[in-house]
């Protein structure tokens, strides 16, 4: 194994032993019982876990650390620890095509910035930015796996699609495929393939905050309307969010 997997799976003990520490009734555990995994939430497909930034501080520093500097990391780890933990205490609540998303809420301190301030020192980091947002997409589905089918031979074949907004894996290209390695024609199954719900709003630094004689400047972000609250224009918004670009 090389150190690469060595370092995930040290990752994933940690943000485990975080949530049920020494396998016992912690209050994360208990979140997700009763606040998770209701019927509802269940229902509508809206499974969030909050993690407190100052819960992962009092629980380790490096993890704190490595959270706010590597995001992605650590969130997948962490989405992967919560699959665990509902795996083992929880069996069967999930459905096959169902997940539960990581949210990160506390103080960042200097990673705390208007759009205005969010230069390149903070791309891949986590941070939070303050501003309104003045532009709302639609919701739209943003498909994740496709599956096609082939007449000839009855077989069915999946592709899954990763853009640079996934953290489970690089980006993949997003064309269908037509054929399979036989050359024969595939047919794709929209009804059997999965999508995800998709948006990207524009939040503007606040006016009061830009300096004098300038416009306040903004920034776009993408995010998954089904794990966060909805968002309208003109609304003071806090993001919390990975920087990439």
């Amino acid at each position: 194994m090389d150190s690469a997997a060595e370092d995930r799976q040290e990752l994933v003990r940690s943000c485990q032993n975080f949530l049920v520490p020494d396998h016992e009734d912690g209050p994360y555990k208990r979140t997700l019982e009763h606040e998770v995994l209701t019927n509802e939430n269940l229902e509508s497909n809206r499974l969030r876990l909050d993690i407190k930034l100052q819960d992962v501080q009092d629980f380790q520093q490096h993890l704190h650390q490595r959270l706010v500097t590597d995001p992605e990391a650590v969130i997948r780890a962490f989405e992967i620890a919560v699959e665990d933990t509902v795996r083992n205490f929880f069996p069967k609540t999930l459905q096959e095509d169902q997940e539960i998303k990581i949210g990160i809420v506390g103080e960042l301190g200097p990673h705390t910035v208007s759009p205005r301030d969010l230069t390149s020192a903070f791309i891949s980091k986590l941070v939070r930015v303050e501003g309104i947002v003045t532009k709302c997409s639609l919701v739209r589905p943003k498909v994740v796996k496709s599956v096609h089918y082939c007449e000839k031979t009855g077989q069915f074949t999946s592709k899954e699609y990763r853009d640079v907004t996934s953290n489970n894996g690089q980006p993949t290209g997003a064309v269908y495929p037509q054929r399979d390695d036989q050359g024969n024609v595939l047919t794709t199954e929209f009804g059997l393939s999965k999508y995800k719900d998709h948006q990207t709003l524009v939040v503007q630094q606040l006016p009061e905050t830009a300096p004098a004689g300038q416009l306040p400047r903004s920034t776009e972000a993408s995010f998954c309307p089904r794990s966060f609250d909805t968002f309208y224009q003109q609304r003071h918004a806090h993001l919390d969010f990975c920087y990439l670009t």
